[in-house]
């Protein structure tokens, strides 16, 4: 990293032994062009509000005199202390926010404290860099959601060919994620999303459990081979195609793809130890994997207005970076 010139801190960041495990699962050239492509994210979008507010600027001073720019940066680092006292919100649907964000349409998004769990839902998490959506915005000006804003490409743990939704059950593990996304983007907001889903949609999906065994081996072995030159065996059809699972879940791989394609397959239940797994404080991390288009889309309906987002502001003032 020292000899392509990338900079101490971003060094320190992606070294960093707290994120060791997440770190673990792609590779340098993986984290380092993500993070990159963040950050440039992250960029455009402060030009865009710098020009936005000296347009309005200009405009409300009815002459060509430069304006003041102080305080624009500020503010989505000040955010968190200055929710919006009339939030508005139309037809009864709303997103919770915990503060305001530069990044969140006015229209359908409430600031309020965070809600109880509705009866009947469940919650699934997913924690974000904001300059990792910000290409595609995650709730539409309609307040719609999008979900091809938090979509994981083909090449992760379970799905190999197509593209798939990855959350989890599991607050603590969202968390983990999220601070990974800020550390490595300390100008962006990061967001831990908290999505209220009725049992009754969850129920009526076709599910499959992998947990920890040897299919769970076998099936990662075959989807985090980055050529993905062959299939999974038969036996996994359930899992990845048309008609199959619209959701997966089990375990968590803390395992670069070149590590585990490297693994001969006569050896993969040898070589392929629990120490693979992402843990957090101890416990082996989970996750549910979306599978269908159109499982997602419906889901991303059914939990509009059903959305808590607990927005973390930048660490770094953009004005001060």
């Amino acid at each position: 990293m020292t000899a392509l010139g990338i900079p101490d801190e971003l060094q320190a960041s992606l070294a960093n032994p707290e994120f060791s495990e997440i770190f673990g699962s792609e590779t340098l050239h993986y984290w380092l062009v993500d993070t990159m492509t963040i950050r440039n994210s992250t960029l455009l979008n402060l030009l865009q509000r710098l020009k936005s507010h000296a347009r309005v600027t200009v405009a409300k001073r009815g002459d060509k005199k430069r304006p003041k720019l102080e305080g624009v940066f500020e503010s989505a680092a000040s955010s968190s202390t200055q929710p919006t006292t009339t939030p508005s919100v139309a037809s009864g649907t709303s997103a919770y926010i915990k503060s305001k964000s530069n990044v969140l349409p006015s229209t359908y998004v409430a600031v309020q404290a965070k809600p109880e769990v509705l009866p009947d839902h469940v919650i699934l998490y997913k924690g974000k860099s904001v300059g990792d959506m910000q290409r595609e915005n995650f709730i539409f000006p309609d307040g719609r959601i999008n979900m091809y804003s938090i979509v994981t490409q083909a090449g992760g743990d379970f799905n190999q060919r197509m593209d798939a939704w990855y959350f989890t059950k599991e607050e603590a593990t969202a968390e983990k994620y999220r601070k990974w996304g800020e550390l490595r983007c300390p100008q962006s907001e990061s967001w831990l999303i908290q999505m209220q889903v009725p049992k009754s949609f969850m129920d009526s999906l076709r599910k499959e459990f992998l947990w920890f065994s040897y299919e769970w081996k076998e099936y990662i072995w075959y989807c985090r081979q980055r050529a993905a030159l062959e299939d999974p065996p038969e036996q996994y059809d359930k899992l990845w195609k048309s008609g199959g699972a619209q959701l997966v879940e089990g375990p968590i791989c803390s395992r670069v793809s070149e590590v585990i394609s490297q693994v001969k397959k006569e050896e993969i239940q040898a070589t392929i130890t629990e120490d693979f797994l992402l843990k957090i404080d101890g416990q082996k991390a989970s996750q549910s994997v979306m599978m269908d288009r159109e499982a997602a889309a419906q889901l991303g309906a059914l939990v509009r207005g059903k959305i808590y987002i607990d927005i973390h502001p930048p660490l770094v003032s953009p004005a001060k970076a």
